[in-house]
């Protein structure tokens, strides 16, 4: 993880359209928890802080992330182009990926693990 310096995305979808986005941490990322600027690059000039923190609790660990925009309108925005199934999808692929890592190597995911 790079510090407190500039960041980028490009995510291909499935029929190779590709969307960017970029931004700046705005502090020196730790394990538990990081503060950054997120810009769509199909969006320019729309820009929200974001925080992220993981937490463990009870041997599982939870994401959190809080999203702050300059307007309600660009929240609102934001939330029907689709942001929520991208980041549901990506939770997904990310839980299987964890899955076919964890298979490969020989430990059996507990229900708790599962069920998170």
């Amino acid at each position: 993880m790079v510090r407190a310096g500039r960041w980028c995305i490009v995510h291909t979808d499935g029929e190779g359209r590709q969307y960017g986005v970029h931004g700046v941490f705005h502090s020196d990322p730790e394990p538990a928890s990081t503060v950054r600027t997120s810009e769509f690059e199909g969006a320019p000039g729309h820009v929200m802080l974001e925080r992220l923190e993981l937490e463990e609790q009870d041997g599982l660990t939870y994401l959190r992330s809080t999203m702050l925009f300059p307007t309600f309108h660009q929240r609102d925005v934001m939330m029907e182009s689709g942001m929520e199934q991208g980041i549901r999808g990506s939770f997904e692929r990310l839980a299987r990926l964890l899955d076919w890592l964890q298979e490969l190597s020989g430990e059996e995911a507990s229900p708790e693990d599962r069920a998170a």
